[in-house]
């Protein structure tokens, strides 16, 4: 595959699992921490979540591209 299309999948992945984040947080952080009924528990779970699915993202991007061969 050429880079491109290896950075375009790795974009498209990042932006379907932060989109899933986003609208999936409220109902995993009832799951997980039913006391805890606070909006800045629910925007550094976003936040975090988001740093972190870009992260393995990067990560995974580069893998791709260096073992492409």
């Amino acid at each position: 595959m050429k880079k491109r299309k290896i950075i375009a999948i790795h974009f498209l992945i990042f932006l379907v699992l932060t989109v899933t984040l986003f609208f999936g947080s409220e109902n995993l952080l009832k799951k997980v921490a039913p006391e805890f009924n606070n909006v800045m528990f629910w925007i550094d779970l976003i936040l975090f979540g988001t740093i972190a699915i870009f992260i393995l993202t990067v990560i995974s991007s580069i893998l791709f591209i260096k073992y492409k061969k």
